[in-house]
This record gives C-alpha cells, sequence and structure tokens, in this order.
C-alpha cells in the first residue's frame, strides 16, 4: 500500500482546462502529479519518469487513451495503472477493463469520485472529518 505522497499520477489530456483542473484536485489530496497533451507526449515521459498511476482522456489526437494503454502494456517494464476518462468513445468501458484498463470514468465526473479510484488503485482509505 502506498500513500498518495508517495503516487505520481500522470494526467493525460488534450484539454488543458480539464487537465489543470484534474492535476489541481490530485495534488489537493495529496498525489505527485505530472501533465501531458497527448498520448504520445505521455509515452516520451514514461521512458523518463517513474509513475504509479496515468490518468487519461481516451480520445485525443497524437496518440489516444488506449493507444498510450496499448504502448504501457507493451512497452513500460513496471507498468502504471491506467484510469480512462472519457465523454464518449469508440471503445465501451467493458472493453477498456477487458484489455487492462484499472477504471473508466464516464464525464462529467465529481472530483471525489476520480480521488476515489486512485486510492482504491493504491489501497489508500481515507479517514477524513465529517462535519455534522
Amino acid at each position: 500500500m502506498k500513500t498518495p505522497a508517495e503516487t505520481c499520477v500522470l494526467i493525460v489530456d488534450d484539454d488543458v482546462h480539464l487537465r489543470d483542473a484534474m492535476a489541481l484536485a490530485v495534488q489537493r489530496k495529496g498525489y505527485q502529479v505530472m501533465g501531458a497533451m497527448s498520448g504520445n507526449e505521455a509515452t516520451a515521459l514514461l521512458k523518463n519518469h517513474k509513475v504509479d498511476i496515468v490518468l487519461s482522456d481516451i480520445r485525443m489526437a497524437n496518440g489516444d487513451g488506449m493507444e498510450l494503454l496499448n504502448y504501457i502494456r507493451a512497452f513500460v517494464p513496471t507498468p502504471p495503472s491506467v484510469v480512462l476518462v472519457t465523454g464518449y468513445s469508440d471503445f465501451t468501458a467493458e472493453e477498456a477493463l477487458r484489455v487492462g484498463a484499472a477504471a473508466v470514468i464516464a464525464k462529467p465526473f465529481e472530483r471525489m469520485k476520480l480521488i476515489g479510484e486512485l486510492d482504491r488503485i493504491i489501497g489508500y482509505e481515507r479517514f477524513e472529518k465529517k462535519s455534522a
């Protein structure tokens, strides 16, 4: 089990505003964050950086999320878990899970659902105070 502070998340999305919003939410919950604008940019980062989780949009130019997932499974010696985010895709969630995605999250999504998936993947349980 890892803690968020020990976990690096690579966020891949060609929508800069959505990528920045996801990065901010993930960082606020203690995760280390890197960003990429495409699957091709992400593969370059994966060659030189240790990443624990890849959070990727499915539909992007210059290397989509499924191509990135296939690259990770074939070429990354210690592959990170891959969470795919989609609003619309030619792939179903079942297909993505069958080929190795750890989770598929539909857009729009709640920030805490995203954090919950990341926490689940690393086996981290949050004990946050709930206001009465």
